[in-house]
């Protein structure tokens, strides 16, 4: 239960960070605060931009919660999962793209 859990923390790092637009919208939105008018910089704020971290971290997060909230034990085989999830990010977001390129598919046949 714990690593399906893992896989859609990562996939949903995948989606809000490199599918969705969030995080420029964000950056654009910190950087008109801070700066206002001036002329966009685009710059990093890892590891909220980044999928690999966001995935990384995430998954290490909610491993912790769940030790602390639902008592269950941090394996060394959930860390590795997550290390593996962080890792395979890029295949990750180009598998919710294929989904997506499918459905489209399957719509346009049917309509």
């Amino acid at each position: 239960m714990i690593y399906l859990q893992l896989l859609l923390i990562s996939a949903a790092c995948c989606f809000i960070i490199d599918i969705s637009g969030f995080m420029d919208s964000l950056k654009r939105g910190v950087h008109r605060l801070l700066r206002g008018r001036a002329l966009y910089i685009d710059f990093s704020m890892k590891p909220f931009d980044c999928s690999l971290c966001a995935s990384l971290w995430g998954g290490l997060i909610w491993l912790g919660i769940s030790h602390w909230y639902f008592g269950l034990h941090i394996t060394f085989w959930a860390c590795a999962f997550c290390l593996f999830l962080a890792y395979i990010s890029p295949i990750i977001t180009n598998i919710l793209l294929g989904i997506k390129e499918m459905l489209i598919r399957i719509t346009n046949k049917i309509g």
